[in-house]
C-alpha cells in the first residue's frame, strides 16, 4: 500500500540571499558623500561594505559602491581637516608666542 501525496503541497521555494548589509553600506556611503556632517557615517559605510563582501554570497555592487563612497567622503574629511589645520595652526603658534 502506498501513501497518497497531499494535494495542496507547495513546491520548494528558493530563498533569495539577503542584501541588507550591502544596501546599508550603499545608503551610508551616499549619505556620507552628500551630507558630509560627520565622520562616523563614511566609516560606517566602509565597515558595512567590507562586512557585506565577507558575509553575503551574492555579487556585491551595492557594497562596493558603499565602500568607494565611504572612502571618498572620508578623504574629503581628511582634506578639510588638513586645510583647517593649515589655517589655524599659524594663529595658534603666533598667539602662543605673543605675536597676535
Amino acid at each position: 500500500m502506498t501513501t497518497p501525496s497531499p494535494t495542496n503541497s507547495l513546491p520548494p521555494q528558493s530563498v533569495a540571499p539577503t542584501k541588507t548589509l550591502s544596501l546599508l553600506s550603499f545608503i551610508a556611503g551616499v549619505a556620507g558623500f552628500l551630507m558630509a556632517h560627520t565622520v562616523v557615517v563614511p566609516v560606517a559605510a566602509i565597515v558595512l561594505g567590507f562586512l557585506a563582501r565577507a558575509k553575503e554570497p551574492a555579487p556585491h555592487p551595492f557594497a562596493t559602491w558603499g565602500i568607494v563612497l565611504g572612502f571618498v567622503a572620508l578623504f574629503g574629511w581628511i582634506v578639510v581637516a588638513l586645510l583647517a589645520a593649515s589655517f589655524a595652526l599659524p594663529y595658534f603658534i603666533g598667539a602662543a608666542a605673543g605675536i597676535y
